[in-house]
């Protein structure tokens, strides 16, 4: 779906196959719709004139990629992966360069939601701050390094002045 400035539709396009389009990144650059087809464990890259799929990329490990971000700095797109078992709470997560197919295992993570990816200017390295749903009644955000390890809460990061938040 295209929205013109006053807001009105300009164009739409279906999304083939799909079940569950659960999150979409948009590289103005290339033209290039990004979908996480969560539900067919894919992401696929569209033409976002067209709506023309380009390439489909499947998760490995039985991933169902939750959500997507792209770097500021780099245009690369990432995924959050999981490998949700029936009951809906544990398993893997994982963060997936989509285009390189490499991955970064996120521990400690049980209901994955949605996630971002930054660069760090005071330490210098990658950040992935990682939202979840739960477990229970209330959910929480947690920080990695962009290696997968150094997992800290968020209060404490916060508290650390590593991360400046705004709108808290």
């Amino acid at each position: 779906m295209r929205l013109s400035e006053s807001g009105s539709l300009l164009r739409s396009f279906a999304l083939e196959g799909a079940l569950v389009p659960h999150s979409v990144v948009l590289s103005e650059c290339s033209n290039t719709l990004w979908v996480a087809d969560r539900e067919r464990m894919a992401v696929r890259a569209i033409d976002s004139e067209t709506g023309v799929e380009k390439k489909r990329f499947p998760m490995a490990e039985g991933g169902y990629p939750y959500s997507l971000t792209q770097d500021e700095l780099t245009g690369r797109v990432y995924a959050l992966v999981w490998a949700r078992p029936r009951s809906g709470v544990g398993g893997k997560v994982w963060m997936a360069d989509v285009l390189a197919g490499t991955t970064v295992e996120l521990p400690g993570v049980s209901v994955p939601h949605d996630f971002v990816v930054s660069y760090d200017v005071y330490d210098d390295t990658y950040r992935v701050y990682v939202g979840e749903t739960g477990p229970g009644a209330s959910g929480r955000v947690s920080v990695y390094s962009v290696d997968g390890l150094e997992k800290q809460d968020f209060a404490q990061a916060l508290k650390e002045r590593r991360i400046v938040a705004h709108g808290v």
